[in-house]
Parts: C-alpha cells; structure tokens; sequence
C-alpha cells in the first residue's frame, strides 16, 4: 500500500493514525508555473521554475521532490495506491499531475481518493495537516475508489488542464459530479487571462489594495477569505500579488 500525501504537514498527524503502508510526500506546486507537454523538458522546467519563484535551486528540487517521485517507478508493487489531496485547486491539479504519473507507471493497483468533509468547494478548509489521527481514519475509512472512468476523466482534464483548453475543460467539468470538480476549475478558468480583462485573482488583490492594506500576512489573510477555493498557501498569495504588481505598474 502507498499513500501520497498532499504535503509536509500531513505527515506527522498521518504517522499516528499507523495506517500500514509507504509514504510519499508530494512536494510540488502544479496549479502554478510551466506544465510542458514534453515529457523531456517537463521536471526539469519545472524544477527550474521552482528554484527561480521560491529561492531554491534544482538541486534541492530534486532532493525534495524528484527523489520522493521515484517511489513511483516501482508503483507495480502496490496493490493500492491513497491520495490524501483537498478539494481545493492547489491540491486538484497536484493530484491530476500524480494520476497521470501513475497511469505511466501501467500499475493495476486500486487508486483511492481521501477526501475531506466540505459541503461546498468555498469552504475554509485549514487543511489535513490541522486535523489529528482519528478525524483522518474517519476519512480513510469513508475513501472513494477511483473507477476507470473517473480515471480517464482525470487524464483527459489534466490534458486540457496542461493546453489551457477552455473550451474541454467547460465540457469536462459540466459532464461528470465528481465532488467539487466543476466549481474549482470554473474558478481556475477565472484566474486565466482573458481579452485584457483583469482576473478573478487580481481582482481581489486591487481589493486588497484599495483597502490600504500592506501587510503580507494580512494581504493573505484578506484573500484566504474570499478565495480559499484556490488553495494558495501565503507564499503563492504573496507570488500573485508580485506578479500583479509588475504587470499593474
């Protein structure tokens, strides 16, 4: 059995629940930066989108992330495969990039997904990591398999996903009732360029603005009330305000 958890902070709330199993750790950030659709290219762009945004290197990329990611080439010996990811997008599109690994790696392991309880996509949701061993057993217990049509249809969003495909991503998302799915992909189409109209994102960063507040913890605070739907942790919150800075000047 193998678990993939959705961060850092999972883990050590998770090791006390003693579920049997390895763990991976997914320490990546998909729903931003580069997603090449040239398998050459993709971890090495993206390791070096990594190391520019967040003052690391690909060194340390691969230390972090690449060696956890080789777990997967034995993925043929796992009978079941668990991914801890969050219905927000942050979470949604690390496990599209984590399912389409998985489908390279031709296993036949039964692929489950552990999910949070959320009666709706806006929901402020502090994470697995806030939660302790026995509410993540409750969830363990009540997991959802992924069929192989929920698997196709993850493979076939990550590649409109990947293309920025407006149009497939709007069939995709208003053809399935996966939970959640629609709502945060319709916000990841707000957040995407469109006629030089400013996005839902910037948007809410010029409210920020306007409202004269400087503070970064405070500028992620503010936007973590109204736009939890995207999952931004403070140094993405802090990463799209940069951005919009140098683009608004």
């Amino acid at each position: 059995m193998l678990h993939i958890l959705n961060g850092d902070l999972l883990l050590k709330p998770f090791k006390h629940t003693h579920l049997p199993g390895e763990i991976l750790i997914w320490r990546e950030c998909m729903a931003e930066g580069p997603i090449s659709t040239d398998d050459k290219q993709f971890w090495e762009l993206r390791a070096k989108f990594i190391s520019e945004t967040y003052h690391s290197s690909p060194t340390e990329y691969s230390a972090k992330f690449l060696r956890q990611l080789h777990k997967l080439d034995h993925a043929k010996k796992y009978n079941e495969i668990n991914l801890w990811f969050e219905f927000d997008l942050f979470c949604q599109v690390n496990m599209l990039c984590t399912l389409e690994v998985i489908k390279s790696k031709k296993t036949s392991a039964a692929i489950y997904w552990v999910t949070p309880v959320q009666s709706s996509a806006d929901d402020y949701f502090t994470g697995y990591g806030s939660l302790n061993s026995a509410d993540l057993l409750k969830l363990f217990q009540n997991r959802r398999k992924l069929s192989p049509k929920d698997l196709d249809f993850f493979s076939e969003l990550w590649k409109a996903y990947q293309t920025e495909d407006i149009k497939k991503i709007k069939n995709l998302i208003n053809s399935t009732d996966l939970p959640f799915v629609k709502e945060v992909f319709a916000a990841h189409l707000e957040r995407l360029p469109q006629y030089g109209k400013p996005t839902r994102i910037e948007k809410k960063l010029q409210q920020i603005i306007d409202a004269g507040i400087t503070n970064e913890m405070e500028i992620c605070k503010r936007f973590w009330e109204t736009e939890s739907i995207y999952g931004y942790g403070d140094l993405q919150v802090i990463h799209a305000l940069n951005q919009y800075l140098s683009t608004a000047s």
